[in-house]
């Protein structure tokens, strides 16, 4: 489930709200299907079965426009720093917002699946079916064939691809030094 903490709230899935993170409620929304959720720039942002959808509340969610038109139903990944939004998901596709409603797709030089995206320590690190992909702007991207990676996550001052396993790794976090979790394996 996709969770995201803005405007002293807790939004799930984007159609439950939380103001401590223990007692849910659900907001009315319709709006459950979501893969990925992030907060920046004073609104929600989540990625789903529904496209790219945004919000202030957590609870009213608007559709996203994309400049030039295309489809978003397999975007899967949201994450939000340096005042961008990148959105990630599908055959080449990585989506940039400076305010969560108008997209604009950017080129990446890889011919995979991007899978998910995060931000932490000064840049985004996406997961592609076999590589990551690192761009401190969320514009510009470098492709680094290694792995086989499902997901990723910011912990503490980390950013750590997870490999396509039925169990999570240990997460470890070492100043602002990224760490590879692959195939049973933590290297720097």
């Amino acid at each position: 489930m996709a969770i995201a903490y803005g405007n002293g709230q807790f939004v799930a899935a984007g159609s439950h709200t939380s103001s401590d993170g223990v007692s849910w409620s659900h907001s009315g929304s319709d709006y459950g299907g979501a893969h990925g959720i992030t907060f920046g720039e004073g609104v929600f942002v989540g990625v789903g079965m529904d496209g790219i959808t945004w919000s202030t509340n957590g609870t009213n969610w608007i559709h996203g426009t994309l400049i030039p038109p295309v489809t978003t139903r397999l975007v899967q990944g949201v994450a939000h720093g340096n005042g961008r939004f990148v959105a990630v998901g599908g055959p080449t596709r990585v989506l940039t917002s400076p305010d969560g409603s108008t997209w604009t797709p950017r080129e990446v030089n890889i011919e995979q699946y991007v899978r998910s995206v995060a931000y932490g320590a000064g840049r985004f690190v996406a997961t592609a079916e076999n590589a990551l992909l690192i761009s401190s702007n969320g514009l510009d991207w470098k492709t680094k064939l290694d792995g086989r990676f499902a997901n990723i996550i910011y912990r503490g001052a980390a950013l750590l691809p997870l490999p396509m396993t039925s169990s999570p790794p240990p997460m470890a976090s070492i100043g602002s030094i990224i760490l590879l979790v692959q195939r049973n394996r933590c290297r720097a």
